[in-house]
C-alpha cells in the first residue's frame, strides 16, 4: 500500500514587496496573458525566482518557500476581469480567497505599517 504525507508550507520569504496604486498596477500588471490573484481586497501578482538555486530546492523540501517579489493593490472588491485603458486589453482575475496562504499574506501586509500605515485619530 502507498503512503501518503501531506507537509504543509511552514514559512514564505519574500523578497521584494512593491505597492501602487489600483489604476498604475493594472497599466501595469494586466493583460490576457497575466494571471492577477485577488483576495481579501488585495490584487497581486506573484513573482517566482526564473531558476531556482539548491539552497531553494532544499528549502521547499524543508517547507520553506521564496518568492522573488510580490506587486499588489488594495481593491476592495472582486472583479474578474479588468480592462487595461492603456492598451485596450482585457486581463483575467483569479479569486483565490480559498488559499490560507495567499489570506495570511494579505493579513501580514495589512498588519504591518510600512505598507498599510495606521491612521492616529
Amino acid at each position: 500500500m502507498v503512503e501518503f504525507e501531506f507537509v504543509p508550507i511552514k514559512k514564505v520569504i519574500v523578497h521584494e514587496i512593491l505597492k501602487w496604486d489600483l489604476d498604475e498596477f493594472i497599466e501595469r500588471y494586466v493583460n490576457p496573458k497575466s494571471s492577477v490573484q485577488w483576495v481579501e481586497g488585495i490584487i497581486m501578482l506573484r513573482t517566482p525566482y526564473a531558476q531556482r538555486t539548491p539552497k531553494m530546492v532544499d528549502d521547499e523540501i524543508n517547507g520553506v518557500i521564496h518568492w522573488a517579489a510580490v506587486q499588489f493593490a488594495e481593491m476592495p472588491e472582486f472583479k474578474p476581469q479588468l480592462t487595461n485603458e492603456k492598451t485596450a486589453t482585457v486581463g483575467k482575475v483569479n479569486d483565490v480567497s480559498n488559499n490560507s496562504i495567499l489570506g495570511e499574506f494579505v493579513r501580514y501586509l495589512k498588519d504591518n505599517p510600512r505598507w498599510f500605515p495606521k491612521v492616529w485619530q
